[in-house]
């Protein structure tokens, strides 16, 4: 997967759908808020954060553990590293995939504008 944007840093992720419903998944990844309630969608929350991380320069020399991202876009931060500031997220859709994009944008306000298309490539 390739993502190109203008707009600041930017990570994506894909992974198989279901690639992350193994046991001990939560004591990897999984931020203490988002222990508190069972994960609907592991696959989804670990995308989504490699996204983040990724965008940030720093992959997982963060714990993933460290970082909360909810449904909304909210993320929680408990890393000692400085935390990235404001974050642009979206879900992909692909089929029998799952993935997301993040940028971190460089100018002050919401990121608007920023569409993501799904193409495959021809080999």
């Amino acid at each position: 997967m390739v993502a190109i944007t203008d707009a600041g840093p930017v990570g994506v992720d894909v992974e198989a759908d279901g690639a992350a419903d193994f046991a001990g998944f939560e004591d990897v990844a999984a931020h203490p808020g988002e222990r508190a309630t069972p994960l609907a969608d592991r696959t989804r929350v670990w995308v989504r954060k490699e996204a983040l991380l990724k965008a940030y320069g720093l992959g997982l020399a963060v714990d993933p553990s460290e970082v909360w991202l909810d449904n909304d876009g909210l993320v929680t931060w408990d890393s000692r590293r400085r935390p990235p500031g404001p974050l642009w997220l979206r879900d992909l859709d692909m089929p029998g995939q799952v993935a997301a994009v993040a940028v971190l944008p460089l100018a002050d306000g919401d990121v608007v504008g920023l569409s993501a298309t799904v193409r495959p490539v021809s080999t």
